[in-house]
């Protein structure tokens, strides 16, 4: 307990003697995370994007000259087959109200239009078992072949686009990660260098009193874990205020980009990977800085 007390009290006079060295490589992490959540940030909304686009049907356009009776022969023909969950018509008049509903204030542009220029379509559900690229192609040549169907729609191809996108985005956030954080760890052991040499008769001090290594190096690694803490809290405020601003979406990007409404902030799990990191690369770094220092005083001062 008494060595508890004594590391958290040298640690707390530290912090408090060197505010700017404290602000300065708070600010040095804060930054470096702040890069790295926001490609976890990009990550997460685009497997939120990738998941709503797995859930979205087929949609087979028809022919004008389909009557009732092939509609419904159709529709039963599709139904049969092991791929199809549910096949959905909506008609030239339901896609007119759709498309009206869509455009919300902007539906006055459709007035002088007929209300059949849309085309009557099908929806089409998959089965969750058969939404994969293997089984998309097949099945799309096949529907393309029915004479009553005159165009297919299907996001498979972007899926997989984005699917690619996303493998690349989960190596680069780590790559970018690896050399941010490397620079970063290389810049706070230099600043902390800096505020040990301010303290080097402290140390000495404690040196020639019989202070082990351990003893000495353990307040500074709790300044570097605390300054790393106020780095990740510090990062992930400046995530937060691009997510607010981009939510809150004042230069109105949402009607280019509708998707902008919709995104998700970090789940619990990544902010606490940002906050570890954060306290890791500090501690680390102040022990980097500091054992080596730390030594050569000590064979200094023996000599």
């Amino acid at each position: 307990m008494a060595s508890f007390g004594f590391v958290s009290r040298r640690a707390g006079h530290g912090l408090r003697q060197h505010c700017a060295t404290v602000a300065l490589t708070s600010l040095t992490i804060a930054l470096t995370l702040s890069v790295f959540g926001g490609m976890l940030l990009l990550q997460i909304n685009l497997q939120k994007i990738a998941r709503g686009w797995s859930d979205v049907q087929l949609t087979a356009y028809l022919a004008p000259s389909v009557g009732a009776a092939e509609l419904a022969a159709l529709q039963s023909r599709l139904q049969s087959f092991a791929e199809i969950e549910r096949v959905h018509h909506i008609s030239q008049d339901q896609a007119w109200r759709d498309f009206q509903a869509a455009l919300g204030a902007q539906s006055a542009l459709l007035d002088g239009l007929p209300r059949d220029v849309l085309p009557a379509s099908l929806e089409i559900t998959l089965r969750p078992e058969f939404r994969d690229a293997v089984t998309m192609e097949p099945l799309a040549a096949r529907l393309k072949q029915q004479q009553e169907i005159t165009q297919l729609d299907y996001p498979q191809r972007w899926v997989e686009r984005l699917g690619l996108a996303l493998s690349a985005l989960r190596w680069l956030k780590w790559l970018v990660a690896g050399v941010l954080v490397l620079a970063s760890f290389f810049i706070v052991s230099n600043m902390i260098r800096l505020a040990l040499l301010a303290r080097r008769d402290e140390i000495a001090l404690l040196q020639w009193l019989g202070a082990s290594e351990a003893l000495i190096q353990t307040p500074l690694a709790l300044e570097g874990a605390v300054q790393g803490l106020l780095g990740g809290a510090g990062g992930l405020g400046l995530l937060w205020g691009v997510y607010r601003l981009l939510r809150d979406d004042p230069a109105g990007l949402a009607e280019l980009l509708p998707a902008l409404a919709l995104i998700e902030f970090l789940d619990a799990m990544s902010i606490a990977l940002i906050v570890a990191i954060g306290i890791l690369l500090g501690a680390s770094a102040s022990l980097f800085a500091s054992r080596g220092m730390i030594r050569s005083w000590k064979a200094s001062t023996a000599q």
